[in-house]
């Protein structure tokens, strides 16, 4: 096995863009992340223009618009590009380890304005919460006023897992703006409210509008539709906070 053979593959229509927002919205809690991620793309109408390929990876392949694609990809529309993955993405230490430095790197090269790394927070009663509470982080005491502009709490103690807490570490180390958005979901079901929160602080934070309604609107669907992922992500989850990755009572 070639040393970290993971590598980004750029299609003819990705263009160069200055100093871009870049959005990772990757299998986690309530498939928060996800779900946001995709609403942004259909509702920008934005370009599958990139993928991430690895002979380490699950042997599947997706079918969009008769099109063949793998499931760890890349939009872009403008001077914003999306990181997505439509299946739970391995969590052997290598392999995470490995395409977290990729992304960093890559990332890095693009000198990006901003970059979001979307999640949820699992918390047990998010049945009785209308509207979920929404907490930021970001790597710098810039990042973190702006989430205080947009009246984004500032997490302060807490525990991130999984390939976006290595994406957020490694974002600290090599100086990216990088923020965190986690909002609270539900444990072990698709949680399109919840992304809907998420959806407006990104609004606030970059100046833009991308309606969140349709989320709600079509909640049932999206969770029907999502179901077998959230079973596989929930297990990884519980596997995260086993005996082997146990988490100090003191952040649970």
């Amino acid at each position: 096995m070639v040393e970290n053979d993971i590598k980004i593959v750029l299609k003819d229509n990705y263009k160069e863009v200055k100093s871009p927002t870049v959005i990772v919205g990757l299998p986690s809690t309530g498939l928060v992340g996800l779900i946001s991620a995709l609403h942004i793309i259909e509702t920008m109408e934005m370009e599958y223009c990139g993928y991430v390929e690895s002979k380490r990876f699950p042997p599947i392949i997706l079918i969009h618009n008769s099109e063949l694609a793998l499931p760890l990809r890349i939009y872009q529309k403008d001077k914003m590009l999306v990181i997505i993955s439509e299946i739970s993405l391995p969590t052997e230490p290598e392999i995470i380890n490995d395409i977290t430095s990729v992304l960093a790197d890559w990332v890095k090269s693009l000198d990006p304005e901003y970059i979001l790394i979307l999640r949820g927070n699992p918390i047990p009663n998010r049945m009785n919460i209308e509207v979920p509470n929404c907490y930021g982080l970001g790597t710098s005491e810039k990042l973190n006023n702006l989430l205080d502009k947009v009246e984004c709490g500032i997490m302060e103690h807490g525990i991130i897992t999984g390939i976006d807490a290595l994406l957020m570490w490694e974002c600290s180390k090599q100086n990216l703006p990088a923020i965190t958005l986690a909002t609270d979901a539900f444990p072990n079901l698709p949680d399109p409210g919840a992304a809907a929160v998420v959806i407006d602080k990104i609004n606030k934070i970059l100046g833009i509008y991308i309606d969140p309604a349709k989320l709600i609107e079509n909640a049932e669907d999206l969770r029907i539709k999502m179901r077998d992922m959230m079973k596989n992500t929930a297990a990884q989850q519980a596997h995260l906070q086993s005996k082997e990755f146990q988490i100090p009572p003191m952040y649970g």
